[in-house]
């Protein structure tokens, strides 16, 4: 039932008529292209309840980036949704981000900014602020660092997605955003360097330039072989050595052409060509 269905994927378990409010806008057109996770995730803000997700994510990862490179520069004494809005960051994602941060640490259940806060992202060293916000990506993804220690940071999208699944029991998609959502957070942290990660067209040039080495290699090859076999036997049977040339004759004889005319062609060749 949709009771059911609701307050399965919902903490607050004391209220089914919320649950069944949250049921029916769900239901409304427009919604349809969200899971009923990921809608329920977004009203977290708005109804005050308490999403079964361990994990937060954003469904456009990118906005990790660009929101934490501007609380580094300012960090308001209070975020929520509006905030962002008015900022003009992290466009459709604004709760989702609140989520993030509230699972960092960076500010409290009511937006506030946190003491830790205060004291990481006022570092103005990149060295310093890298080694403590690292702490707090590990802190707070501290079950799945038990795993893999410092090894963590290096982890492949594919093991990530995989114990993200596991640990919340999402869908693929949620999964991925989940490990997408991490490296970005790895990479802000100076932990992950995203050059290492090449994208389908740096693929394509690395291919290209590996073939054009390739050709290039081979060139040198062939004007090697080229160069060993250019002592060539002139005037009188002596050796030369210099660069090796082909030089294509073509003669059209005529039909009537005798003997004679062969030889007579050939003598000039020798004479004016050979001897030359």
């Amino acid at each position: 039932t949709a009771n059911s269905c609701a307050r399965k994927r919902c903490g607050n378990r004391s209220s089914p008529f919320a649950c069944l409010e949250i049921y029916s806008n769900y239901s409304k057109p427009g919604l349809h292209d969200l899971t009923l996770f990921e809608y329920l995730s977004t009203l977290q803000n708005e109804k005050g309840l308490t999403v079964a997700e361990k994990y937060p994510y954003l469904t456009s990862p990118g906005h990790v980036t660009s929101v934490l490179a501007h609380l580094r520069r300012t960090f308001p004494p209070k975020i929520n949704s509006d905030t962002l809005s008015k900022l003009g960051l992290a466009k459709g994602n604004e709760s989702h981000m609140i989520n993030l941060l509230r699972f960092l640490n960076l500010v409290d259940d009511k937006g506030n900014r946190t003491e830790l806060s205060k004291d990481v992202f006022s570092m103005h060293s990149d060295a310093e602020f890298h080694q403590e916000f690292s702490k707090i990506v590990a802190n707070a993804y501290a079950d799945l660092f038990s795993l893999h220690g410092d090894a963590t940071w290096k982890l492949s999208r594919e093991k990530l997605i995989t114990y993200f699944r596991k640990a919340n029991s999402t869908s693929e998609r949620v999964g991925t955003l989940q490990a997408s959502t991490f490296q970005r957070l790895a990479s802000f942290a100076g932990q992950l360097d995203r050059s290492d990660k090449p994208s389908a067209k740096t693929k394509r040039q690395t291919k290209t330039t590996a073939r054009k080495r390739s050709s290039s290699g081979n060139h040198k090859s062939v004007l090697k072989e080229v160069d060993n076999s250019s002592e060539i036997q002139h005037h009188g049977g002596q050796l030369r050595s210099g660069p090796c040339f082909t030089v294509r004759i073509e003669i059209n004889l005529p039909a009537n052409a005798d003997q004679a005319t062969y030889d007579n062609i050939f003598r000039s060749i020798k004479e004016n060509l050979l001897n030359g």
